[in-house]
């Protein structure tokens, strides 16, 4: 009996400990990570904002990600900051056959780390648009990486888009009469 006694109390211990240990094993998450559908004519550049949707076990302070592309469609350009990174770093990226690779770190101010809830634009892409009209792209996200302040290592669902090129219509202006 007293075996029993000594395995209930050791197991309501534990669940006691478990259930007051703070929250370090949750990775930081949202509830997704990408881009729109887009599109533009030949020889525009593009800006396609990537949204970052309902962060969770914030705050986040930095963001890796890799989007391929049809690079015989689109190509990237240049890399900005977004909405709810406006005062972080400046993003960094490099191209390859494949697409890109970008990350973006906050400027150190815990501040303006993203907080739980967070939902908006981490960086906006400039697209350069090569291909014809008709012709379309996949714009998939992977290899996404979150990280908090400790910096532990999350990811989240991509959401990917597809751009497409469409026709420019030629501008015309009517005279006055």
């Amino acid at each position: 009996m007293y075996k029993g006694i000594k395995r209930l109390a050791a197991g309501v211990l534990a669940a006691l400990l478990l259930a007051a240990a703070p929250h370090t094993f949750a990775l930081p998450t949202a509830e997704s990570f990408g881009v729109d559908d887009a599109n533009g004519y030949r020889k525009a550049n593009v800006m396609v904002p990537v949204i970052i949707t309902t962060v969770q076990n914030g705050p986040v302070i930095s963001m890796v990600f890799d989007i391929t592309y049809d690079t015989g469609v689109i190509n990237i350009v240049d890399v900005q900051k977004g909405t709810l990174t406006s005062s972080w770093d400046d993003p960094s990226f490099q191209n390859y056959d494949w697409g890109t690779r970008i990350s973006i770190v906050y400027d150190g101010d815990t501040t303006h780390a993203l907080q739980n809830g967070s939902t908006g634009s981490v960086t906006v892409l400039n697209l350069k648009v090569t291909g014809r009209s008709g012709e379309t792209s996949m714009m998939n996200l992977s290899t996404i990486q979150l990280a908090d302040t400790s910096y532990t290592i999350g990811t989240a669902p991509a959401k990917n888009g597809t751009f497409s090129c469409v026709k420019r219509i030629p501008h015309t202006v009517k005279g006055t009469q």
